[in-house]
C-alpha cells in the first residue's frame, strides 16, 4: 500500500512538472522510474523479513485513484487489482508479488439482459459506461459479535478492509432494451491476500429476464496452481479455471441463470460472490493455512460452533437429569428434537420456552432439530417449495421467542433430492442475516459455500474401519477449513478404544462434536473419556480451534499441528493418534515455523513437566514417543520463560 501511495504521488508530480516544461517530459519520466526502480527493491526485501502468516500486516487496504493513467489501485500490501478507468473498463493488473493477472483479453462482467449481451471491459456484446463510483468500509452480512465461545481478540466483524463500487449504464440508443444499471463490487480485506467480488442489476421501469451472468473472469499466463477462486454459495453457480497451454482462463458464472426482475415486486438482483486467494506458493501447508486464514476473515462465525448434545426426545421427567449430565460434560448447545407443528400451537411454543429456559439459566444455548422428512419432496416441486417457505417462516417468528442465537438445525431425509434453487437460496440466506446457521444433520447436506458449516454425519463407530473412514472424511475437510467449521455427530460405540480414538481425532482437533444423548448413558469407562476429551477441548480453545494441519509421518502415526502465532502462552499444539495394534517408541520431527518461534521453546506431552527443546536451523523439534496399541497423546509447544 506504501508503495502503491508513492507511485500515486509520483505520478502526479510527474503530471504537474509536465505541465511547466513539456519539452523534460521524458528527462522527468527516466528520474523518476529510477527512484520507484530503488524504492521498490527497498520495499520488497522489507515484506520479505515479516511473514503474514507470522506477523499480522500492519497495512490498511486503500483505494488509489490514478489520474496519470485513469485507473484505481485497490491494495492491501500483500495484493493489489489496478482498474483501469475508461470507456472498456477493466483489471489491467491483480498482483501479489511477481504474479500477474488480467482481464485485458476477456470481459470483466458479462450479461446477457432480454435477449441482448451486455459486458464490462474487451470483448463482443453491448459495452456498459461507466457512470460513477463509491468507497466505504465493508458492511456486515448478518449479524454476529464475538466474543461468544472461542473468538480471538483480533477478530474484527464486519472485517476490516474497503469495498469499491462501481456503477455503469447502457448507452442512451440502448435504454429501450436495459433502462437500469449494473453496480460491480469489488472487496479487499485487511491482512489477506483475498478479493471479493459480486455484482447487482438494478430494474426501474421495465421487466428484465437475465440468461447469462459471468461474475467474473480472468485471462492470463501461467499456472491454476497460485489463483484459489471460492464461491459463498454453490447453488446454480459454478467455477471455471481452465488451462490452456501456457494461458489460464478463469470463470465465475451462473450455471442456466433464469432471473426475472420486475420492479413493481423485485427491483435487483445481486449474485453470488466470488472471493480468490492468491497464493505465494504451491507449498501445501502454506496453502492450507492461507485458506484458513481467509476463512477466520470472512466467516468468523465458524470459529465459535459449539460442543453440542443431541437428544433423542424432548422428555420432561429426564430433563433434568441430562443437563446436569451435560453441565459436566462442558457442553455448550442442547438440541431438542421437535415437530414443525409445535411452532405452530400455543402448547408447542409454551413447552419449548420452557425447555429453552431451562437451558439457558445452566448456560448452556438451546437449539432445535425439527423433523420434516415425513414430508414427501419431488424435484421441482412447487408444493415443496411452498412447504420450505412455511417452515422457514415459523422458525424465523419463534427464534427469537426461544432465545436461539447462532445455530438452527433443520433436517430433512428428502432435502438433497429437492432442486428448488430459489427455495434453497432464500432458505438459507433468510437465517444468515439473523445469525443463524442452517443444514442437515441426518442426511449430511448443508449449504455449501464460505459461510457453511460442514456436517459429516457419522453414526456408530464399530470396527477400525469405521474409524479410518472417520479420519479420512476429516483430513479432506480439514484441509479447506478450519476445524470450528466442521461438526462431527458422534455415537457412542460400545468398544471404549474406538470411543478414545474418536474423540481424540474429534475433540481433540478442535473439531465441535455433535454427541448423541447415549454418550451419557454408557458405562464410567466411557464418561471418564468423554469428559477427558472435552476437558481438553476446553482447555485449549483458541489453540485447538486454530488452523490445522495433517503431516506425514508414516503410516501408522497420524499427527495433526494446531498453530496459533500470536498466542499468550500457547504457539502449537500436536495431536498424536497410534493407528496400529503395535506399541511405538520412536521420535518424530514436527515443523514450528508457523508457530513463530525463535531459538527455543518449551514442550509439553500432556499435562506432563514442561522440557525446553532447542529448535533445529529449519524451525523443527524432535520429540520422543511411546504409544499403546490404538492409543493417543498430544503435545503442547509454549513460550519458553525466561530464567
Amino acid at each position: 500500500a506504501e508503495y502503491m501511495g508513492v507511485i500515486e504521488r509520483s505520478n502526479h508530480a510527474v503530471w504537474k512538472l509536465v505541465q511547466i516544461n513539456k519539452h523534460d517530459e521524458m528527462t522527468i519520466h527516466l528520474l523518476l522510474r529510477l527512484a520507484f526502480l530503488t524504492f521498490f527493491v527497498s520495499w520488497s526485501l522489507s515484506q520479505a523479513t515479516d511473514d503474514w502468516l507470522l506477523v499480522t500486516p500492519l497495512d490498511a487496504t486503500t483505494f488509489l485513484p490514478q489520474k496519470l493513467t485513469d485507473s484505481f489501485v485497490l491494495s492491501n500490501g500483500i495484493i493489489a487489482r489496478t482498474l483501469l478507468l475508461n470507456t472498456s473498463f477493466q483489471t489491467t493488473g491483480f498482483v501479489r508479488g511477481p504474479l500477474s493477472f488480467s482481464t485485458n483479453r476477456v470481459p470483466e462482467v458479462e450479461i446477457r439482459i432480454n435477449g441482448r449481451l451486455f459486458i464490462i471491459g474487451h470483448g463482443d456484446g453491448i459495452m456498459l459506461e461507466y457512470l460513477e463510483h463509491r468507497v466505504h468500509n465493508p458492511h456486515a452480512l448478518f449479524h454476529w459479535e464475538q466474543g461468544r465461545r472461542h473468538t480471538t481478540s483480533y477478530t474484527y466483524w464486519p472485517p476490516r478492509g474497503l469495498t469499491l463500487e462501481v456503477d455503469f449504464a447502457a448507452p442512451t440508443h440502448y435504454r429501450k432494451f436495459f433502462d437500469g444499471k449494473v453496480t460491480v463490487s469489488y472487496e479487499m480485506y485487511n491482512s489477506v491476500p483475498v478479493l471479493s467480488k459480486w455484482v447487482t442489476v438494478h430494474s426501474y421501469h421495465s421487466n428484465l429476464k437475465i440468461s447469462r451472468f459471468v461474475v467474473d473472469q480472468l485471462l492470463y499466463e501461467g499456472t491454476t496452481s497460485f489463483l484459489q477462486p471460492t464461491l459463498d454459495q454453490t447453488v446454480g453457480a459454478a467455477l471455471d479455471l481452465q488451462q490452456d497451454g501456457v494461458n489460464v482462463h478463469f470463470t465465475a458464472a451462473y450455471q442456466d441463470p433464469n432471473i426475472l426482475l420486475q420492479p413493481s415486486v423485485r427491483g435487483n438482483f445481486t449474485s453470488f460472490r466470488v472471493y480468490l486467494t492468491l497464493q505465494d506458493s504451491i507449498d501445501k501447508l502454506r496453502t492450507s493455512l492461507t485458506r484458513k486464514q481467509f476463512q477466520r476473515v470472512v466467516t468468523p462465525q465458524t470459529v465459535e460452533s459449539p460442543l453440542v448434545l443431541r437428544l433423542k426426545n424432548a422428555d420432561f421427567s429426564t430433563y433434568a437429569a441430562v443437563l446436569q449430565d451435560a453441565v459436566r460434560v462442558g457442553v455448550e448447545m442442547i438440541w431438542v428434537p421437535t415437530e414443525p407443528s409445535d411452532l405452530t400451537s400455543a402448547e408447542g411454543i409454551a413447552r419449548l420456552l420452557l425447555l429453552s429456559t431451562t437451558t439457558r439459566t445452566q448456560g448452556i444455548e438451546f437449539g432445535l432439530v425439527v423433523k420434516t422428512g415425513h414430508l414427501q419432496y419431488r424435484q421441482n416441486n412447487a408444493d415443496a417449495c411452498e412447504s420450505i417457505w412455511m417452515l422457514q417462516e415459523q422458525l424465523l417468528s419463534v427464534a427469537t421467542v426461544l432465545g436461539i442465537g447462532g445455530y438452527a438445525m433443520v433436517t430433512d431425509e428428502a432435502w438433497n433430492a429437492l432442486n428448488c434453487y430459489a427455495a434453497k437460496s432464500n432458505f438459507y440466506s433468510s437465517f444468515v442475516a439473523q445469525g443463524i446457521m442452517v443444514s442437515s444433520s441426518e442426511t449430511g447436506f448443508s449449504f455449501a459455500g464460505v459461510g457453511k458449516t460442514l456436517l459429516r454425519s457419522i453414526h456408530r463407530i464399530e470396527t477400525m474401519a469405521d474409524f479410518l473412514m472417520l479420519r479420512d472424511q476429516l483430513v479432506a475437510s480439514l484441509t479447506d477449513s478450519i476445524p470450528s467449521a466442521i461438526w462431527v455427530d458422534v455415537d457412542c460405540p460400545l468398544n471404549c478404544t474406538l470411543y478414545d480414538m474418536t474423540l481424540s481425532l474429534t475433540l481433540g482437533n478442535g473439531i465441535a462434536t455433535s454427541l448423541s444423548e447415549t454418550c451419557l448413558d454408557e458405562s464410567a469407562t466411557h464418561r471418564e473419556i468423554l469428559t477427558h476429551w472435552t476437558s481438553v477441548y476446553h482447555r485449549y480453545p483458541k489453540l485447538l480451534t486454530s488452523n490445522c494441519v495433517r503431516l506425514p509421518i508414516d503410516g501408522t502415526l497420524d499427527v495433526f499441528m494446531h498453530f496459533n502465532p500470536t498466542g499468550y502462552q500457547w504457539h502449537a499444539f500436536a495431536l498424536v493418534i497410534n493407528t496400529s495394534p503395535q506399541i511405538i517408541e520412536q521420535s518424530i520431527v514436527l515443523p514450528l515455523y508457523y508457530a513463530a518461534f525463535d531459538s527455543y521453546c518449551a514442550v509439553r506431552e500432556m499435562e506432563n513437566a514442561v522440557k525446553l527443546h532447542s529448535l533445529g536451523d529449519d524451525f523443527t523439534v524432535r520429540v520422543s514417543l511411546q504409544l499403546r496399541p490404538y492409543a493417543s497423546t498430544y503435545f503442547v509447544f509454549e513460550l519458553p520463560v525466561p530464567d
